[in-house]
C-alpha cells in the first residue's frame, strides 16, 4: 500500500493505494471553505488525473487521458 498527500494550490488530496484491488481511495479537500469529500478510483484513471492536475500542458498525452481522468472527478474539481 502506498499512502501520501498532495496540496495543488488550494486542494489536498489524501490518498491510499491498494495494489491487492487496484483502487485508490481519496480524499479531497477545498482549504478555503474546508468541504471535502472522499471517493474511490481506479488506481490507472487516479494517476492520469494525478498526472494533469501536476502538468497537464507539458504531457505529450494528456487528450487521450483526460476522458479517464474526468471520470472520477465529484463535487471539487482538481483537474484544470
Amino acid at each position: 500500500m502506498i499512502h501520501g498527500m498532495i496540496r495543488l494550490e488550494d486542494i489536498l488530496i489524501d490518498f491510499s493505494v491498494d495494489f491487492n484491488t487496484t483502487t485508490v481511495m481519496y480524499t479531497i479537500i477545498d482549504v478555503y471553505s474546508g468541504e471535502c469529500e472522499t471517493l474511490e478510483a481506479p488506481q490507472d484513471k487516479f494517476a492520469k488525473a494525478l498526472s494533469i492536475a501536476v502538468h497537464y500542458d507539458g504531457m505529450p498525452e494528456y487528450e487521450k487521458d483526460y476522458p479517464d481522468a474526468e471520470s472520477i472527478m465529484g463535487r471539487i474539481r482538481w483537474i484544470p
